[in-house]
């Protein structure tokens, strides 16, 4: 507690001195710093997830997005200096406006409206070429599949080797599940292109999301942290591969609502839904589990790790699989 009121009134301080404005009070915040300023209105430090050198191509693509049309987005606050980077103990912070916000929409709702938003950033965002190109490196969805695929075939076998007969059973019904998904997925993406439209898109520049941020309909948003360069196709894909909490009752219709939202700003191609179709194969959660309780363990907890997967399993894959036929 005492190290956080410290850091507070460092940052605080920063703030006071490096901002163009007045401020009257500095509270903790979750992602940052709460700012109160003279007219009663509220500005967020945040701190950036990233390293400083990919901020500052965030920062880069915001502008560009703004320079194009883009209106969703809220503008980061210039220091003095011009910078949009406060940098304290090595750590990177930006501030956005924070003014009170509505309610948030519902799941399903939200997944449509976030097609929209994703699509009027890939429209804004073609050509992009930033110049600090170190923090703003393309995605190679294959590579990331198989780490996925060999990370689990891994763990398969140390479970084997060892003498828990129910993990074993447990975990042989889901990882064949597991790695059905991620083969046909690769498969998939090679068939379709994936290679070339990634060559052709890296020349092009693109910006997009890796995931949806909170979506209030009516406000701006702030996506720095969100923001990389990748295909269109392969953007709107990774929000399709985050499907497993939705009723497996509405999911067909759910995801054809979903690219009839992304068409209404900007249209996909046959290649690019061809694309978004190899997402549908993978449930992206396969891979966010694997990172988490694999990837990321120093000790690879075995039994944490099957459960997840099993629950992921036991989702809806075979109706999301049903709905790439409707598509």
């Amino acid at each position: 507690m005492i190290e956080e009121r410290r850091i507070v009134s460092n940052l605080y301080q920063m703030a006071t001195t490096r901002y163009p404005m007045t401020f009257e009070s500095a509270t903790p915040a979750k992602e940052g710093m709460l700012l109160k300023g003279e007219e009663k209105e509220y500005f967020l430090l945040k701190r950036f997830n990233g390293e400083s050198k990919e901020l500052i191509a965030s920062l880069e693509a915001e502008n560009y997005l703004l320079k194009s049309g883009f209106q969703w987005t809220s503008p980061t606050i210039p220091l003095i200096s011009g910078s949009g980077n406060l940098e304290k103990a090595g750590q990177s912070y930006y501030m956005k406006d924070s003014q009170p916000r509505g309610k948030s929409l519902e799941s399903r709702w939200q997944f449509q409206f976030g097609c929209e938003f994703l699509a009027s950033i890939h429209q804004a965002g073609e050509g992009f070429q930033p110049q600090e190109k170190a923090g703003w490196e393309w995605p190679d969805w294959i590579h990331l599949f198989e780490m996925t695929r060999d990370s689990i075939y891994e763990l398969h076998t140390s479970v084997i080797q060892s003498s828990e007969s129910r993990l074993t059973k447990y975990f042989n019904q889901t990882v064949r599940e597991a790695l059905s998904a991620i083969e046909e997925t690769i498969a998939h993406l090679k068939s379709v292109g994936y290679y070339e439209q990634r060559k052709e898109g890296m020349k092009k520049g693109y910006i997009s999301l890796n995931q949806l941020p909170s979506l209030i309909p009516g406000l701006e948003y702030d996506i720095l942290d969100l923001m990389v360069p990748d295909l269109p196709a392969c953007g709107l894909g990774t929000i399709f591969g985050q499907l497993k909490d939705w009723n497996s009752s509405r999911v067909i219709n759910d995801v054809i609502d979903m690219f009839v939202a992304y068409n209404k700003v900007r249209r996909l191609t046959t290649d690019e839904v061809d694309l978004c179709k190899a997402f549908l194969k993978f449930p992206w959660k396969f891979w966010w589990v694997t990172e988490k309780y694999f990837l990321k363990e120093e000790e690879k907890n075995h039994k944490k790790y099957r459960k997840e997967l099993k629950y992921l399993s036991k989702g809806n894959i075979r109706e999301i699989r049903g709905s790439i036929l409707e598509i």
